[in-house]
């Protein structure tokens, strides 16, 4: 699962609301993120993906409204152009979303979108106080940094320099660590191995807690796991993330009482990793969960996790075998 629900809302709502560079790609990429995350669902959790359903059916009409727009203005439709852009606003009102309004965070994400670090310290110095929370979800500014597109160890440096703390958290517990693994700019700039391994390293030094858990009992690495790729695992991994860590039941019914190997289980290139650096198999429930799941296949469900799962359990066979 590349991104949890809140994710994919909040991209496609700030797709919405903000005039991004390139909507069509962002729109379509959180198209393809919620596909992704239901059909997962379905297999996992029917439920929560029969509840979900409407917000994909809502971002699929969204999607098609907005490659309307675009051949209307390549057309010069200018009349066609304004009756779709407002069927479009109406349709984007995702429940429970609002636009940003806080004038500190637009400001911060707006220079940190411009990829121009003299204007990204320019704005930290008019902050001041970078240990305070921003934005109607309480983000903190350097966390904001390390989801914004063209993160670099140097641009973490901007903010430390200037009394940013390595370890400050959101209400919620997610710190700059957490949000290596909240990272939705791989295609336009995406992180190197050993960019992301600079980062982590700079955090680390600076205080931040390799293991620190969220409300929902989320290490950092749980959350690349989880939400993010296999190189942020792998730079998490390198300056000790703990591969065996479990999350307890506060956590959502897709992640609570799982193992790490078990909530990467059908991602395999994720699973070598946690086996690379040390995850206990035996203690981790993986080969009975990959049992229990393999048990309920569905010919007819997305073949791709099914796939995952058999290219994971050959991993653990194999490295029962060593």
């Amino acid at each position: 699962m590349a991104k949890g629900i809140s994710d994919i809302i909040g991209d496609i709502a700030e797709t919405a609301a903000r005039g991004a560079q390139n909507p069509m790609a962002e729109m379509a990429g959180s198209v393809r993120d919620m596909e992704e995350l239901l059909a997962t669902l379905s297999e996992t959790d029917p439920g929560a993906a029969e509840r979900l359903a409407p917000m994909l059916e809502q971002a699929t009409a969204m999607n098609g409204m907005m490659e309307k727009i675009v051949a209307a203005e390549a057309a010069g439709d200018t009349e066609a152009m304004l009756a779709l852009s407002q069927d479009f606003a109406a349709v984007a009102d995702v429940p429970g979303y609002e636009p940003e309004t806080d004038p500190e965070y637009n400001a911060l994400s707006d220079a940190l979108d411009g990829d121009d670090d003299a204007a990204v310290a320019a704005v930290l110095d008019g902050l001041g106080n970078l240990n305070r929370h921003l934005g109607q979800y309480d983000q903190t500014p350097l966390g904001m940094a390390l989801s914004a597109p063209g993160r670099t160890a140097a641009r973490v440096g901007l903010f430390l320099d200037r009394g940013a703390r390595a370890e400050f958290a959101t209400s919620e517990g997610y710190t700059p660590l957490h949000n290596i693994g909240d990272y939705m700019w791989t295609g336009d700039t995406p992180d190197t191995a050993d960019e992301l391994a600079a980062i982590v390293a700079t955090l680390v030094a600076a205080g931040a807690e390799i293991e620190a858990r969220t409300h929902w009992g989320w290490t950092p690495l749980v959350r690349a796991a989880v939400e993010g790729s296999a190189l942020e695992m792998r730079a998490l991994l390198a300056a000790g993330a703990d591969p065996n860590a479990w999350v307890g039941e506060e956590g959502p019914c897709v992640t609570g009482g799982k193992s790490l190997l078990m909530l990467a289980a059908a991602e395999p290139e994720k699973v070598a990793l946690l086996l690379d650096h040390g995850a206990d198999v035996a203690a981790s429930g993986i080969e009975s969960y990959i049992a229990q799941e393999l048990a309920g296949e569905d010919p007819d469900g997305y073949t791709p996790y099914w796939d995952g799962l058999r290219a994971s359990q050959s991993l653990i066979d194999g490295a029962r075998r060593q």
